[in-house]
């Protein structure tokens, strides 16, 4: 096992624990990782791989050099987002044509980005090619499975919007069925890696025909159910001048809800875009324009936290870690010059086992500077195990 050392921020430790991590007399026997110092230690002398950093065996803080295990690599946190798209009679004209533009210009960037760690899926409701006929349950077989945006989901998301407006609204049903999908929705099997956000992103610019307008919507209770579970929802309104302030409640409700904020400062029943939970498209504008808005609230809605790296364990040889584990988290640029990283909320590291994979979230100037360095890698580091003669 190729071992590494870096120097502690702040561990006091008894001098024949700092020989042992600089190669010097071996550790006493029958010492083990609950030591009074609580710092794993190795015989470098029989580990020769273990790397000093520059300074010597202290820090400038005076601390010592405590010894790591080999870096487990980190990658891009994935995504996964379904799209579900109000299809109804109400959304005849500029609204829809806002939508079949925008979903084409979205899916030919997502399929630009080359990017095998984003999936996405499409699903209309109450559209003429709704086989459902609104009834559900949804998402239908016309509907997009959620998978890698490649040259034929693009193509399947072109041909999923050539319906034209048809029924009414049912945004409850589609809403309820494609969570159920999204929460059940097998990862490998879409041809994406494990450990990413699932998202949902509602677009409509009508009343539901099957729920209450307002804030305190069924659909609203049902985002707030499904973020608990790690979906996140954002939701759009194509609106006009015939947009009332119950349908800018109902679809700032679900944004509310559902924790997909257009805005960090926000309210769910805002009469205003500016202050409102959801994403609101100008359908009174040029249709360039509102399709152009479109895209920008999908996008957005998309984007994932470059600072947000999943551990990347694919034989499970590091299960269920937690902080204690993790002894140090490096960032390393293109030249191969890797720099610690502080155990901290606000400047460093912190992690996060919820998920259904690891994570590592940089904050503050760590998250700066990885996201300036090109090329740059995120390391995650054991501590050793204690070798006793």
């Amino acid at each position: 096992m190729r071992l590494f050392a870096r120097a502690s921020l702040a561990v006091a430790v008894a001098a024949p624990l700092v020989a042992a991590a600089c190669g010097q007399p071996a550790p006493p026997a029958k010492l083990e990782d609950g030591n009074d110092s609580g710092v794993p230690v190795v015989d470098a002398a029989a580990n020769p791989g273990i790397i000093i950093p520059d300074g010597g065996s202290t820090s400038p803080e005076g601390g010592v050099v405590r010894c790591l295990a080999e870096p487990i690599g980190t990658r891009p946190l994935p995504g996964y987002l379904e799209v579900v798209v109000d299809g109804s009679a109400a959304m005849d004209g500029a609204k829809w044509a806002a939508v079949s533009s925008a979903v084409k210009q979205v899916a030919a960037a997502w399929q630009a980005e080359n990017n095998a760690t984003f999936g996405a899926g499409l699903s209309l409701f109450s559209d003429s090619l709704d086989g459902s006929k609104g009834l559900g349950p949804y998402p239908t077989a016309a509907d997009v499975p959620l998978r890698v945006v490649d040259a034929a989901q693009v193509a399947n998301f072109g041909a999923r919007v050539a319906g034209t407006p048809a029924l009414g609204a049912v945004s409850l049903a589609a809403l309820r069925g494609n969570y159920s999908t999204i929460d059940g929705l097998d990862v490998a099997a879409a041809g994406l890696p494990t450990g990413g956000d699932k998202i949902v992103v509602f677009v409509t610019g009508a009343p539901p025909a099957d729920d209450t307008a307002g804030t305190a919507s069924e659909a609203a209770t049902l985002a707030k159910t499904y973020r608990a579970k790690g979906i996140t929802t954002f939701a759009v309104l194509l609106a006009d001048g015939a947009t009332t302030p119950a349908l800018r409640a109902f679809v700032g409700g679900i944004a509310a809800n559902g924790g997909g904020f257009a805005h960090k400062t926000c309210d769910a029943a805002a009469s205003d875009a500016a202050n409102a939970c959801h994403f609101e498209v100008d359908t009174t504008a040029a249709p360039a324009t509102a399709a152009q808005q479109l895209t920008a609230a999908l996008q957005q809605a998309r984007a994932s936290d470059p600072c947000t790296r999943v551990i990347d364990d694919p034989l499970g040889q590091h299960p269920g870690l937690r902080p204690t584990d993790v002894e140090a988290v490096s960032i390393t640029n293109s030249a191969g010059s890797r720099k610690f990283v502080p155990s901290d909320a606000v400047d460093g590291w912190t992690l996060d086992a919820t998920k259904n994979a690891q994570r590592i979230q940089l904050h503050g100037v760590s998250c700066t500077a990885f996201k300036s360095a090109q090329g740059a890698t995120v390391d995650v580091f054991e501590p050793c195990p204690v070798l006793v003669p």
